[in-house]
């Protein structure tokens, strides 16, 4: 899936990335490791964030990754700090759909988000997911899992 998400991204050289509900990091370092420039993290759980940080240094990717220890509705001052992300990738529990989505909006809505950005969402496939001020590009559908691609306009 991840694969295939990156794929249809296409080239992630020089962007800034916002990756919330980070978790390990998996989709952030992937993003590292196809030429963003920069990327932070945003989580809350500790021990995934333990996880993250533990594979950012393993990885030795520290100078391009930035971990914000927050659950994302509270990150926003600091996102504001920050902003100017190319790129978000979200990846909440699919029983907080509902409330990251308004939490993606109050992001947008703060001028971290670059006109034009990519957003993917992950989400229940049984669910469809709209966004204010996102024009959605594509859905893939991974069984029970499927990802929005949105333009944030």
């Amino acid at each position: 899936m991840k694969e295939s998400l990156f794929s249809a991204l296409g080239d992630c050289t020089d962007a800034s990335v916002l990756d919330l509900y980070a978790g390990t990091g998996a989709l952030g370092i992937e993003a590292i490791s196809r030429g963003a420039a920069r990327v932070v993290f945003v989580e809350s759980a500790q021990l995934a964030l333990e996880a993250l940080k533990k594979n950012i240094a393993t990885l030795g990717i520290a100078a391009e990754a930035q971990v914000i220890s927050a659950g994302v509705e509270r990150a926003l001052p600091k996102l504001s700090a920050v902003g100017g992300f190319d790129l978000v990738l979200a990846d909440p529990p699919y029983a907080e759909l509902a409330k990251a989505i308004r939490a993606l909006e109050a992001i947008a809505d703060a001028g971290v988000i670059n006109k034009g950005a990519t957003l993917t969402i992950e989400h229940a496939s049984k669910e469809r997911p709209t966004l204010r001020g996102f024009d959605i590009a594509d859905v893939r559908k991974y069984g029970t899992t499927s990802i929005t691609i949105a333009t944030f306009v």
